[in-house]
This record gives structure tokens, C-alpha cells and sequence, in this order.
């Protein structure tokens, strides 16, 4: 896991390894408590929401990216309010835009703004605006 995270921290412009990075994690991290809470700890959902404003025009790291950030993040209510207050909710929305037609994307992107609309005030003010 350390290596993996440390893949992404080290070659934030390498598409390829960005898209594997995260489809990776987004594997790992589905279902697993400990080791959503481990790559929590260790700074990985930073390096995912990077990949994803870095590499916009990816559909494999748009869609890889995504899933990661709603497998880590669905039951971390702290996690769900940073990323908004990053502009997570908005990189989002411009994401759900710019690839309409790309299945695996639009169901996390959409699984994910119902799970920031149901944990925060904050974030739900978001999601409807």
C-alpha cells in the first residue's frame, strides 16, 4: 500500500500510473475498513483528488478516481467535508459534464454526490446549487 501511494506521490503527471494508482486503491478500499482508514491516514485520498484535477480529460482516471474517493470516503463523514471544502463537489459536477457518456464514472459520481448530500449541511447546500 505504501509503495502504491508513494507511485502517486512520486509521478503525479504519469497518466498510466495515475490511472493504475487509482484503480487500485479503488479496489483495496472497496469493503475494507482498515484499509480505507489506512490510506486516509497515509495522505492517499489528497493524491487521488490530485490525479483527478491534474489528468481532467482521463476517463480511466476520472472514473478509477472516483470510485476510489466513494469507497474511502462513504463512511468518513470528516474526509466527506474537507473534500468538499477542497472543491471536491465541484470538480466533481465538471467531471459528471465533461464525460457524459462514460458509464463507470456517472454511477460513482452519482453514488457520490447522494452520500455527500446525505452527511453534511454543508455538502448538500453543494450538491442542490
Amino acid at each position: 500500500l505504501e509503495l502504491l501511494l508513494q507511485a502517486l506521490r512520486l509521478h503525479p503527471a504519469a497518466e498510466r500510473v495515475q490511472e493504475h494508482g487509482c484503480a487500485a486503491l479503488a479496489c483495496l478500499v472497496h469493503g475494507n475498513i482498515q484499509y480505507q482508514e489506512k490510506v486516509l491516514k497515509l495522505g492517499g485520498l489528497k493524491l487521488v483528488l490530485r490525479a483527478l484535477r491534474v489528468h481532467r480529460m482521463s476517463t480511466e482516471i476520472q472514473s478509477w478516481g472516483w470510485a476510489a474517493v466513494q469507497h474511502l470516503c462513504q463512511n468518513d463523514v470528516e474526509s466527506l467535508t474537507q473534500l468538499s471544502e477542497r472543491g471536491a463537489v465541484e470538480l466533481l459536477l465538471q467531471a459528471l459534464q465533461a464525460h457524459p457518456l462514460v458509464v463507470m464514472l456517472q454511477a460513482c459520481g452519482c453514488a457520490l454526490l447522494g452520500i455527500f448530500a446525505r452527511t453534511s449541511v454543508v455538502c448538500s447546500g453543494r450538491v442542490v446549487a
